[in-house]
């Protein structure tokens, strides 16, 4: 079977992901971005990469993705979450669970290195705050709304979905 390639940089707004001759582009407005410290953009950059790809051999039915990356610190938690995610994705494909998990763990992943960054970066932090992915729906809704009962002053974070840009014009309007 062929290897996938994944190659990717940061760029100054955010990380670049390079397949098959197309670009990903994931970016950050320039005050979040250009602020953040290095050493934590680096490390963040490396699991954004992995986990953002890692399906990817699964999709294309093939045994190896080798990376341009070191592997990410949170490699062992994606992993896990795609593993916990296969049943779903079996129903929604029509497969069997049992031949996406052996495929899975039979995939060849390769690194560039074999060095993890770890972040250890630290700032003083505020212990009233707090950041609260929003989708606009039930669940998120009330935990922004319990953060903001306990005074954590929930700040919130909406993330834009490519595959899913029709949803995003009906929740740009309740954002405003």
């Amino acid at each position: 079977m062929k290897s996938l390639a994944i190659k990717a940089r940061q760029t100054d707004s955010g990380v670049e992901i390079r397949f098959r001759g197309s670009k990903y582009v994931i970016e950050y407005p320039d005050e979040i971005w250009k602020e953040y410290p290095r050493e934590a953009r680096d490390v963040l950059f490396d699991n954004l990469v992995y986990a953002e790809t890692i399906h990817l051999p699964l999709t294309h039915k093939t045994g190896e993705i080798v990376y341009d990356t070191p592997p990410p610190f949170f490699q062992p938690y994606f992993f896990q979450n795609m593993v916990m995610d296969l049943p779903s994705c079996a129903d929604v494909d029509g497969t069997s669970t049992a031949e996406l998990l052996k495929s899975f763990m039979n995939t060849t992943v390769s690194f560039s290195e074999h060095e993890i960054k770890f972040p250890d970066h630290v700032e003083e932090t505020r212990e009233d705050s707090s950041v609260v992915s929003i989708s606009f729906g039930k669940d998120s809704l009330l935990t922004w709304a319990v953060c903001r009962e306990m005074g954590m002053n929930p700040q919130l974070c909406y993330v834009v979905e490519p595959l899913l840009t029709y949803e995003e014009k009906h929740k740009m309007v309740l954002a405003e």
